[in-house]
């Protein structure tokens, strides 16, 4: 039984351990310290150069080059489009999509967000000899990528690494190597008409 002494005490403790409303997702860094001048924790990595002017543009862009698979590999521009590029994961496998449709809502001036829709042919991986691997996964993935206005210009809020990539990209046979002939035959019995 808790007695009515602690009773508030416990309620002040709760309340303390609560995260702010206002904190996003890249605020929360290991340093615990927040760059004022950009909103995000000093090792985020933010790259504090002016760039996109235009957050719908900077998200029409991103997701160009993330279907690309510009991102399967370091990229300073990746780095300079997203707010915490330093805390970004480094996953070891990519989604092989047909196609995406982004939804954009603007939140006010500084903020917009977008639910993209991605027609998912499956996931490319590698075996432990560096050879691709693939799992046929068909359907439908939905992700939201959040932009926000800095000082500095748009920026994507991280995580941001999607790692989406277009089956018709032109790259895609040379990045599956081996198994190129064998996707495009499971993506032909599959791909939508």
């Amino acid at each position: 039984m808790i007695s009515t002494m602690r009773f508030p005490i416990l309620l002040l403790l709760l309340a303390a351990c609560q995260p702010r409303p206002d904190a996003g997702p890249s605020q929360a860094g290991a340093s615990g310290t927040i760059d004022p001048s950009v909103g995000v924790a000093g090792d985020c990595g933010f790259v504090k150069s002016f760039a996109h002017p235009n957050g719908r543009a900077l998200l029409n862009d991103f997701l160009a080059r993330d279907g690309a698979g510009e991102f399967l590999q370091s990229s300073p521009w990746f780095d300079g489009a997203t707010d915490c590029p330093a805390h970004e994961p480094a996953p070891d496998r990519y989604t092989l999509i047909f196609s995406y449709t982004p939804t954009v809502t603007d939140r006010g001036d500084d903020l917009l967000q977008a639910v993209i829709s991605s027609r998912r042919l499956g996931y490319v991986g590698s075996s432990g000899e560096r050879r691709p691997t693939f799992v046929l996964d068909t359907g439908i993935t939905i992700d939201t990528l959040t932009l926000r206005r800095t000082g500095y210009g748009w920026r994507v809020v991280s995580p941001a690494l999607r790692r989406m990539v277009l089956y018709s990209d032109s790259a895609t046979p040379a990045r599956l190597g081996p198994i190129a002939d064998s996707v495009a035959a499971l993506a032909r019995t599959v791909a939508p008409h």
